[in-house]
């Protein structure tokens, strides 16, 4: 079952097989370039007994965050904490990551045969939280990517009608140094070279050029309206704070989000695109049929 779950999600889709290409080439020694599912060869050399072993060292309460959130006395909920937790065995602690991707010294290039439309991704590695430059990329991401108003979204899918679609994001975690990626499905007869072209145009424009204060309160107002929207409910709150806790070592990294995020200037997400968006520092893939130069 979870080879044929492989095959679905990673083999036989596009989009599968680009996110795994992306990771693999981007990332040579840190385990990020591995897949959470396993290769093949992982699955099929993975027994019953340690699968089992695996799952009692480490889903155990040693590796656990809770939060409790709401109207609720706080010794009778840690009585009931205990009462129910309290007897399992605590386990092993995750074993650190000793492994530190080197800094990339040249631009990676991989280009994929498969049956199906082409689509295309280019990632650059970047710092994760509570690194400075990681608030930046949060607004980058929103100036570039996020929403029709976008920079990306209105260049390549309403102007120049390029691709069909554009997005940005963060991957494959945010406890280590990670990718910020621009994937894109280029609208035919447009080829993935067209689309690349005006993606790095447009990070070109972000290195040279100060964004508007429009473009940037716009931004702000965004990010800090989504972190509310996820505190409209207990359970958003109580996801947030372990999150937090657990990939910034501190909760209230979560209380003072909108003071850094507020605190940052056009000026501050410049740096920061001429600092990382470099072609040394570029890892691009693309999955189309025709696999020639």
């Amino acid at each position: 079952m979870i080879r044929e779950d492989r095959r679905r999600s990673y083999e036989t889709d596009p989009g599968g097989l680009l996110y795994e290409t992306l990771l693999s080439t981007a990332f040579t020694v840190h385990p990020y370039r591995n897949p959470i599912i396993g290769w093949h060869s992982d699955i099929a050399n993975l027994s019953l007994a340690e699968t089992r072993d695996f799952l009692q060292r480490y889903y155990a309460p040693i590796n656990t965050t809770i939060a409790l959130v709401g109207d609720f006395r706080a010794d009778a909920a840690i009585a009931l904490v205990e009462r129910y937790f309290g007897g399992i065995a605590p386990g092993e602690p995750v074993p650190a990551i000793a492994a530190v991707e080197p800094e990339q010294r040249g631009e990676k290039r991989v280009t994929v045969s498969f049956d199906a439309e082409p689509r295309l991704a280019i990632a650059f590695h970047k710092p994760t939280l509570p690194s400075r430059d990681d608030y930046v990329f949060d607004l980058i991401d929103q100036i570039l990517g996020q929403g029709r108003t976008s920079r990306l979204y209105k260049r390549l899918v309403e102007e120049e009608q390029l691709a069909t679609s554009v997005s940005v994001y963060g991957a494959p975690g945010s406890r280590y140094p990670n990718l910020f990626v621009i994937e894109a499905v280029p609208r035919h007869p447009h080829t993935p070279a067209e689309v690349e072209a005006a993606i790095l145009a447009e990070l070109d424009r972000l290195r040279n050029a100060a964004v508007t204060p429009a473009e940037l309160e716009k931004a702000r107002n965004r990010l800090l309206t989504d972190n509310l929207r996820a505190l409209r409910s207990n359970a958003g709150l109580a996801r947030m704070l372990t999150t937090y806790q657990v990939l910034a070592g501190d909760w209230r990294y979560l209380v003072s989000y909108e003071a850094r995020i507020s605190e940052l200037t056009a000026e501050d997400i410049r740096k920061t695109a001429q600092t990382w968006f470099t072609p040394q520092n570029r890892t691009v893939v693309v999955v189309a049929r025709d696999a020639g130069p």
